[in-house]
């Protein structure tokens, strides 16, 4: 027992489009895909899942037979036609072996082909029709007509226009530029790194820990020439003088540094400068930090907040 579909033809590049019913009904392979379809305008109209694979054959000629790929939708398209047509007096086609023989009554498609199988299918004859009337071109499926009708039917001069226009894009494509993108380049021979990358790479080795809630903990790294670190004696000297003037103009930051630097004291956040640092190179050197903090505080209703500023530049332009 055979069974028949009613299939659509395009002459304009697109996909082969088929209804998700008919892969049902012919049990039809179904390979994963997902592709996002787009209609007139670019106005996106929905996403598919699947496409089917499957050889499409005529009942026509059993020696034809062409493989597809068909995007699975729950529509193809609208109902065609929109309206019955009067062809009583088609008399042009009158004992012609259609391909649809029941193509003047409103009915569901179940598959649009694209132009890689309209371009195989068609064959050389055509009949023309008089004004208002389709062309029959003959086909592989059988005599299929094209162009506009004239209709009679009061219901169907109302202006409306039937819009099939698809555009195909598969997002695989995208996620592939995407990591394309994202995909770290390889680094140097482990051979052939600098003094200063194999001591980078040494400490994250000596110094990456696990905390037992998942999180990684990271010593910050300090070089060991300190002395590229500059000239920040001035600096220095010049903000503990502001914030001498602001202790004066505002008791109550006064009082709110002092609790904040004894609270790092007592954390051992920080500690005192020995006196008998070199005073020759810097105010503080790298090694005097345990966290890097340096001691900034302000009054915010009933809480303290330290402000770190170890970005701030020396006299060579190095930061900390």
């Amino acid at each position: 027992m055979q069974e028949s579909l009613t299939a659509g033809t395009e002459s304009s590049h697109r996909p082969d489009l088929i209804t998700k019913s008919c892969v049902n009904k012919f049990n039809i392979q179904r390979k994963h895909q997902l592709t996002m379809v787009h209609g007139a305008g670019g106005v996106h109209v929905g996403d598919s899942q699947e496409v089917a694979k499957f050889t499409l054959k005529s009942s026509k000629d059993e020696a034809w037979s062409i493989p597809i790929t068909a995007i699975i939708l729950p529509k193809v398209t609208n109902v065609l036609p929109k309206h019955s047509v009067d062809i009583r007096t088609w008399n042009y086609i009158k004992g012609l072996a259609l391909a649809d023989p029941y193509f003047n009554k409103p009915g569901h498609v179940d598959l649009i082909l694209g132009a890689h199988v309209f371009a195989k299918a068609m064959k050389e004859k055509k009949i023309e029709g008089p004004p208002g009337h389709p062309t029959a071109i003959d086909s592989i499926f059988g005599f299929m007509l094209m162009g506009e009708v004239a209709s009679n039917n009061s219901t169907a001069n109302l202006t409306s226009k039937s819009v099939n226009h698809i555009t195909i894009e598969n997002p695989k494509f995208d996620l592939e530029k995407f990591f394309e993108a994202e995909d770290i380049p390889p680094g140097p021979n482990p051979k052939n790194y600098t003094q200063e990358e194999i001591d980078c790479e040494q400490h994250y080795i000596e110094n990456t820990t696990r905390h037992s809630d998942g999180r990684y903990i990271v010593r910050i790294p300090f070089k060991k020439n300190h002395s590229e670190l500059g000239n920040s004696k001035t600096t220095a000297k010049n903000r503990l003088n502001g914030l001498k003037y602001r202790f004066i103009k505002n008791p109550q930051v006064k009082k709110s540094y002092n609790e904040f630097i004894q609270e790092s004291l007592d954390l051992n956040q920080m500690k005192e400068i020995p006196k008998d640092i070199n005073k020759s190179r810097h105010l503080l050197k790298s090694k005097d930090f345990k966290g890097g903090r340096k001691p900034m505080s302000i009054q915010t209703s009933k809480k303290q907040l330290g402000v770190v500023d170890a970005g701030m530049c020396s006299s060579p332009h190095n930061q900390i």
